[in-house]
């Protein structure tokens, strides 16, 4: 069974690219936006992350998180950097 932390450092750059796309390349926001959800991830219940890593579906589990997050006035990341 893969943890959360091996699988953020295996599809960080993925991750990353995900998050350039949605923010239309915008630096610092790229990275501020994949940090807040890497926060949010670790602040899951394990059992969720885990079954999430195991059906597959945790980098669109992610890219959701990072839509909300992004679009969202009333998001974590809406708050502190926009």
């Amino acid at each position: 069974m893969i943890s959360l932390n091996i699988y953020i450092n295996k599809k960080y750059i993925k991750l990353t690219e995900v998050s350039r796309k949605l923010t239309s390349n915008k630096y610092p926001d790229y990275e501020d936006l994949l940090h807040e959800v890497i926060l949010e991830l670790y602040s899951k219940e394990e059992e969720l992350i885990n079954g999430l890593i195991n059906r597959g579906e945790l980098l669109y589990y992610i890219v959701r998180i990072m839509i909300n997050q992004y679009h969202s006035s009333t998001s974590p990341f809406y708050a502190k950097y926009k």
